[in-house]
């Protein structure tokens, strides 16, 4: 009998073990970052994709990016990941899941040789994550004289809102023999191509404007003959109606050439043909701008074989960074009127009102309006002005910046009776043109300040008795009362009264029972993840889709439509709770009508999500702006209607 008994009681502290360790085998993943670069080596001056996957993460934010000190770093866009693979090894089969965000960037180097690419980190739930160092080679140009390049400025050194020019110039060596008088261009299969960093207005650093779009800039280099440099990878595309079959070709541009007699490496003169890129600047705040690395890459000829032919040989040059440094205005002779105004600049005021008592609120306005940089314009300090100060009690100004100028409200009380005009303002700004300090001062304004009125004790505390009856006069008191409390009832008792204390602490078990039940209720909710991810929906795509207006309003269209895309996609994913990688238009079509969607809403979504598509091929053909409006429209549809089905409760 006692064997039955044995087993059976095995058997369930066996059970009672499974039922244990569970929970501890079912844990949910922990929040990693995986990091991935698409090579491991470049040249010097080129570019690689990088890329940071937030895994296993609700709300993730961008990573910190500030250990890249040897890179320069550029976002290239974000989207959302919810994807299961199966991957084998030796063998054996490993489920790999991905759930999070990943995050685009493009990693410049500032240097070559083998190069640590620093971990990321991110704040996820209070604590930091940290991804893995990886290792990219980079390869500096070899020596050669074939092709030279640099970057320089004219002038060197500027003060704010002066004009610089930066110039990229192209030394390629003649054609030997009789060749030598033909364009080294012309007689190349193939253009080789050129990276400017400073091509596009929004790859410029802040505080630095272009004198003209870069289109224009740009157009004016076009070839007339098919030869030239093809510059940043610029396409045309011939047929943007048929968007997956269109003809693409690459555009075309040449400086005119001229003949440089420049010395070569061993310091002797040597002949080149010179290709020169101008592009002119205005800088609006002093500091340091970089401009490069320029790099070119293509087959250019050197020599001429046996049989008459010309000989050819892969090169790859860059064109070592240059730094140009925006002066600050100088300290010597700069007086104490000095705002922080740097151009030529004109000042107006107005004072209101015009008439008032010692005491009253007037209102001061100044408007700064000429040509210049206001980023760094600081209000004039009144109280310096001792005219001012000695009649007038001065409060800090608000400023607002419109274009072309700045305007900056002070409220001022006058201190003493007088019909003496409000002083002038001198303000002081740096015109570089003629490298000084000028001084401009506003108009004498006519002002008139009276007396101001005294009440009697009796004005200030007495109150005309109410026709209501019931009602008592107030008396003065040495302490005083407010001037418009006329009411006696309006004086409280503030005697202690116990009910008022039993009321208020049964108020408060009430909001413990509510908080204490609701609590529970939360708790359980968050167990719901179908739930959840409908709940945060919609406030997620339009995250998303925030983050592709910014791309699509800076002209940036292929990662622009790829986070409109997620937005809508993943609106659809997480409301339907299903996967989003892989959703093509018809299936988000498909999940809308199931969630009863109007036909036009899905129709107009099934558009937009076609036109990102196709921006993958023919990004160069679609209307940014009309893009960025569309899918506006579009995603505050879906979110209406599928508020209105219930789907988000």
């Amino acid at each position: 009998m006692k064997k039955p008994f044995t087993k059976i009681a095995t058997a369930l502290v066996v059970a009672a073990m499974v039922i244990v360790a569970a929970p501890a085998s079912a844990q949910q993943p922990q929040p990693e970052i995986i990091v991935n670069l698409d090579r491991e080596r470049i040249f010097e001056g080129e570019s690689v994709g990088y890329k940071v996957m937030l895994n296993n993460v609700d709300r993730p934010t961008a990573p910190d990016m500030s250990a890249f000190k040897d890179f320069e770093v550029t976002s290239t866009g974000s989207q959302s990941m919810n994807m299961t693979s199966m991957r084998f090894i030796n063998g054996r089969s490993t489920m790999v899941q991905r759930r999070g965000r990943e995050y685009s960037y493009r990693l410049t180097p500032r240097k070559s040789g083998l190069l640590t690419v620093p971990a990321p980190t991110a704040k996820v739930n209070g604590r930091v994550l940290k991804g893995d160092e990886l290792v990219l080679r980079v390869v500096p140009p070899e020596d050669q004289d074939v092709v030279r390049m640099e970057i320089t400025s004219e002038p060197e050194s500027v003060y704010p809102m002066q004009p610089v020019t930066v110039t990229l110039s192209i030394y390629i060596k003649p054609l030997p023999g009789e060749l030598s008088d033909k364009n080294p261009l012309r007689v190349l299969n193939r253009a080789p191509n050129l990276t400017i960093p400073w091509m596009k207005d929004e790859q410029l650093p802040d505080g630095l404007e272009p004198k003209t779009t870069w289109k224009n800039w740009i157009r004016s280099y076009s070839s007339e003959v098919r030869s030239g440099f093809v510059v940043n990878n610029l396409e045309e595309v011939r047929n943007p109606i048929m968007s997956f079959f269109e003809e693409r070709s690459e555009l075309l541009f040449e400086p005119r050439p001229t003949r440089v007699l420049k010395n070569d490496d061993a310091g002797k003169p040597q002949e080149y043909w010179a290709y020169r890129f101008r592009r002119t600047f205005i800088p609006k705040i002093p500091g340091k701008y970089t401009f490069g690395p320029a790099a070119l890459k293509g087959l250019f000829a050197d020599g001429v074989s046996a049989e008459g032919r010309l000989k050819g040989q892969d090169i790859y040059t860059i064109a070592r960074p240059l730094t140009i440094t925006i002066k600050d205005v100088p300290e010597q002779g700069r007086p104490d009127s000095y705002v922080g105004l740097v151009g030529k600049f004109s000042v107006d005021a107005a004072l209101s009102p015009k008439k008032a008592k010692v005491g009253d609120p007037m209102t001061l306005t100044l408007k700064v309006t000429g040509q210049g940089t206001l980023e760094n314009a600081r209000a004039p300090d009144l109280a310096a002005v001792p005219e001012i100060a000695k009649r007038f009690k001065v409060y800090d100004a608000t400023e607002k910046t419109d274009s072309g100028s700045i305007s900056f409200t002070y409220s001022l009380r006058p201190l003493e009776m007088g019909d003496e005009p409000f002083p002038s303002i001198p303000i002081s700004y740096f015109d570089v043109e003629a490298d000084r300090y000028e001084t401009i001062k506003t108009d004498p304004i006519e002002i008139s300040i009276g007396k101001a009125e005294k009440l009697s004790n009796r004005q200030i505390v007495a109150a005309r008795h109410s026709s209501g009856g019931g009602q008592s006069q107030i008396e003065a008191r040495r302490e005083g009362i407010f001037a418009n409390i006329t009411d006696l009832d309006a004086v409280h008792n503030d005697s202690v009264r116990p009910l008022y204390w039993f009321v208020g602490l049964g108020c408060m078990a009430a909001v413990y029972v509510v908080l204490f039940f609701g609590t529970r209720r939360v708790k359980r909710l968050r167990g719901d993840t179908a739930l959840l991810r409908r709940r945060g929906a919609a406030a997620a795509a339009r995250g998303r889709l925030r983050e592709g207006l910014g791309l699509l309003g800076r002209g940036e269209i292929r990662p622009g439509t790829e986070a409109v895309k997620d937005a809508v996609t993943g609106l659809v994913a997480d409301t339907a709770d299903t996967a989003q990688a892989g959703l093509t238009p018809k299936d988000v079509a498909a999940r809308l009508e199931r969630f009863g969607v109007s036909n036009d809403i899905v129709k107009r979504a099934s558009a937009l999500l076609e036109t990102c598509d196709a921006a993958r091929y023919a990004a160069a053909g679609l209307d940014a702006a009309q893009i960025a409006n569309e899918s506006k429209s579009v995603l505050d549809g879906l979110v209406k209607e599928l508020k209105s089905k219930g789907l988000f409760k």
